[in-house]
């Protein structure tokens, strides 16, 4: 607004200068028309005048040239405004056209976009010679109607990126009238299609949110099997965490297990070969580890009689049966040892062993519903599978009864 006041005020000055340079220029014209006519010599006021009469004139040369600087860039700075509204206005019904794509909805109308506003052009004689006043409507129309169509085309560009070129086909085609809409949209042939098809293109389209850190998704979501969205970087996070922690895996949403299959193209290598080693760990109930206590890989399933199990990072061998260390020719004497020491300290203590892995629990606080690492559930009390006994589910404390 204060460059349109500064520009409307400097034309009025110019306006200003132009009159005074030609109420001079008549008085002095009225002289030197004196003195042709073989008057009296002129004065020295007036030879003055004369002197100024050049100034007057150089001066109103200047001012048309500057009016008809001011009238071209003015005339250019509204063009490039109302370019820019079209433009503007053209952004806005793409996206409301590419939401209407992905959610199978019909594809709103164009929307009317504004005349062009037309400019007064000066007469032919004041025209200076190679100047671009002389525009013809003809070519006015001709770079209108070029933008629309090259902002209009963005339109069918991203239509087509969002769905197969065979299914959706979006005509745009500019109208030659400046009465009417200059654009029409026709809408040829959209087949019927499954809900199902083309998911992953539905799902770049429409902008989801992830669950985790609850920011926008920029590119490609993927689709929980509950119907929730994660982002690349939160999905990664998830099955990171899922190596390190037992009791995190398998990666679930909504207590719904998120296949690895279906995420693997999206993950980094390394991660989801770490996970497919960890996924044979967590998934293995009575697992056997290595003996040596600087090593402790996990070597596999233990075994139900002695055999001896290689371990696959450092090579020495353990007992699949008793889980210590290699004892060729005697039998599992120690491993009976610490069962039954383990065995006076459960007794003694409360502790419960857990019916799958046979690792230990405490409780010191809660109901006797126990969830293992391992996944298995079951009673505190009597060690028996959960919800297969009569045991109460938990204890009220003796100072509310």
């Amino acid at each position: 607004m204060d460059s349109w006041a500064t520009q409307r005020s400097h034309d009025a000055l110019t306006d200003v200068f132009a009159y005074i340079s030609q109420l001079s220029l008549d008085d002095i014209d009225t002289l030197q028309s004196r003195e042709q006519s073989g008057g009296p010599a002129l004065s020295d006021e007036e030879f003055a005048m004369a002197l100024f009469a050049q100034e007057a004139a150089g001066l109103l040369n200047v001012a048309k040239e500057h009016a008809g600087h001011s009238t071209r860039h003015n005339r250019h700075n509204r063009s490039i405004l109302e370019e820019l509204e079209e433009m503007e206005t053209m952004a806005r019904h793409d996206h409301l056209v590419a939401l209407a794509i992905a959610e199978g909805r019909p594809i709103p109308p164009m929307p009317a976009l504004p005349l062009r506003s037309t400019v007064s052009e000066p007469d032919s004689d004041d025209t200076p010679e190679g100047s671009d006043y002389g525009t013809s409507d003809s070519e006015t129309d001709t770079d209108a109607m070029t933008l629309v169509s090259r902002a209009s085309s963005s339109l069918s560009v991203r239509a087509r990126d969002k769905m197969p070129a065979e299914e959706v086909d979006l005509v745009l085609i500019a109208g030659p009238s400046r009465s009417a809409s200059p654009l029409s949209v026709h809408e040829v042939s959209l087949p019927s299609e499954s809900p199902h098809e083309n998911e992953d293109d539905v799902e770049e389209a429409i902008a989801h949110e992830c669950t985790i850190c609850c920011d926008s998704i920029d590119g490609q979501a993927y689709a929980a099997p509950c119907g929730h969205f994660f982002d690349a970087e939160c999905l990664g996070t998830m099955f990171r965490k899922a190596t390190v922690d037992e009791s995190l895996f398998p990666p679930r949403c909504c207590q719904l297990e998120i296949p690895s299959s279906e995420v693997r193209e999206r993950l980094d290598f390394a991660l989801m070969l770490l996970f497919d080693r960890k996924a044979a760990e967590f998934s293995t109930k009575n697992k056997l580890y290595c003996s040596q206590p600087r090593c402790s890989a996990f070597i596999g399933p233990a075994t139900d009689e002695v055999t001896w199990m290689e371990c696959p990072e450092c090579s020495s061998m353990t007992c699949g049966f008793c889980k210590s260390g290699a004892h060729p020719g005697t039998a599992c004497s120690d491993t009976d040892d610490l069962n039954r020491t383990a065995k006076d300290m459960r007794e003694k203590q409360g502790w419960q062993r857990c019916f799958s892995c046979h690792h230990m629990v405490e409780l010191s606080v809660g109901c006797y519903h126990i969830i293992c690492a391992c996944n298995a559930q079951f009673c505190y009390l009597c060690g028996s599978q959960w919800k297969q006994c009569d045991c109460p589910q938990f204890a009220v404390p003796p100072d509310i009864m």
